[in-house]
């Protein structure tokens, strides 16, 4: 058959290059969206510090839940694996090899975020909407 036939057969198709392009387009894909996640869980933490103004004034005295305690407490390392989180899955997504392995470890890093995300919003909300432990009071009374 001749292509004059106009039943040419022949692909005009670089397997190889088309295939380097789809998992780039693939690893891509999943670090945007991880990162995306990882700006929001960003921006939650970014109001730690007004959570704590909150229940300093709000809840003054109230014991707070120990992991409440705990993400207030230590804040600013809190906020760095924020910002730490998404940076390490651009750089999985770019270094690792294996279109198979990147999508592992860019995964890991998604569910790494959501986890300090549910952490972070679950241990902040229910202080201030349920009975917390009692107020601390002077020996006196």
């Amino acid at each position: 058959m001749s292509a004059a036939d106009g039943n040419d057969t022949s692909v005009d198709f670089d397997a190889p290059s088309e295939f380097r392009s789809l998992a780039f387009g693939i690893r891509f894909l999943a670090a945007s969206l991880t990162v995306a996640l990882g700006v929001f869980n960003i921006g939650v933490c970014s109001y730690l510090p007004t959570f704590n103004q909150i229940f300093k004034t709000a809840l003054p005295g109230q014991i707070l839940p120990p992991l409440t305690t705990f993400i207030i407490g230590f804040r600013f390392e809190w906020m760095i694996v924020a910002v730490l989180l998404p940076i390490i899955a651009v750089i999985s997504a770019a270094v690792v090899r294996g279109l198979r392995a990147a999508l592992i470890s860019v995964s890991l890093v998604a569910v790494a975020i959501s986890v300090q995300d549910t952490l972070t919003w679950t241990n902040l909300i229910p202080p201030m909407i349920m009975p917390l432990g009692e107020p601390h009071t002077s020996a006196a009374q």
